[in-house]
């Protein structure tokens, strides 16, 4: 009895963590996570932010039209990005490499927003 029970417990923990990504509402949005992927979490939360500041940067006319395009179209970029790389890891985190990674890439997309606006 006490073996049917620590094999219940481990199928539904382990199935529970198996359930990592949900598919994102809209372009250029955060996906949503499930379990411990803090780093994408996080990256993914800024990628959405960038997106939201081009978006209201493009209606302020801060940006032109296809400026703001190319800046969204990069964002997704990496926000694909991050959900390929936690599919890669198996519903984990990312790792260190993938997550300096990604932020470099966002940190050149923040940089050509605020060059943009200019």
């Amino acid at each position: 009895m006490k073996r049917l029970a620590v094999i219940a417990a481990l199928t539904l923990f382990l199935g529970g963590n198996s359930l990592a990504l949900a598919a994102a509402k809209k372009p250029g949005q955060a996906p949503r996570l499930r379990g411990p992927q803090v780093n994408a979490k996080k990256i993914g939360a800024r990628a959405h932010e960038l997106t939201t500041r081009v978006n209201n940067d493009e209606k302020a006319g801060k940006l032109s039209k296809d400026q703001a395009k190319a800046l969204r179209d990069s964002l997704k970029s990496i926000v694909s990005q991050i959900t390929s790389d936690v599919r890669q890891n198996q519903g984990g985190d990312l790792t260190k490499s993938q997550a300096g990674e990604l932020n470099r890439q966002l940190e050149e997309s923040s940089k050509a927003i605020t060059a943009s606006e200019k």
